[in-house]
């Protein structure tokens, strides 16, 4: 049970870190001045960061994950947000969020997709309008439909 925990948690570290690599928002990574970090506070520091990011940067309206911002101004995706959910589980037991407000989050978004978000035979899409719910075409005749973000969006909902 330890070892597959482990192992999930190192994958979900790297992971994120390649996501925050790409982040244009660097400030979310904390400075040190020390020279060195002990492998803790080096994860700390990570996790807090993956955590921040999504929970801070989620969407206003349904909390969903941005991508592309700001060039599709309310363009979330699903399996970006399964990834938050899951941060945010991390952030409730490295204590960087109260239970609470972490509950009423994940309500949030849960809701956002049971009442707001279209399904395309039970696929959500890959970009959701943020504000609305409304599907964001990727190209011309697009159906909606992303089984790849979906099954992101539900291993965060599973998790």
């Amino acid at each position: 049970m330890k070892k597959n925990y482990f192992s999930f948690l190192l994958l979900f570290i790297i992971i994120l870190v390649v996501f925050l690599s790409s982040c244009r928002n660097d400030s979310l990574l904390k400075k040190t001045t020390k020279p060195s970090m002990t492998n803790n506070e080096y994860l700390t520091m990570v996790q807090e960061a993956a955590f921040r990011y999504f929970y801070d940067l989620g969407h206003p309206i349904s909390g969903l994950a941005y991508d592309r911002y700001p060039d599709l101004e309310n363009g979330c995706v699903s399996g970006g947000t399964g990834m938050g959910l899951m941060a945010i589980i991390v952030g409730i037991e490295r204590g960087f969020v109260s239970r609470e407000h972490a509950a009423t989050r994940v309500l949030k978004i849960l809701n956002f997709f049971k009442n707001t978000c279209p399904q395309y035979h039970g696929a959500w899409a890959h970009f959701i309008d943020g504000e609305t719910g409304e599907t964001i075409e990727l190209f011309t005749n697009d159906d909606g439909a992303d089984l790849i973000e979906t099954s992101f969006l539900i291993q965060g909902v599973l998790t």
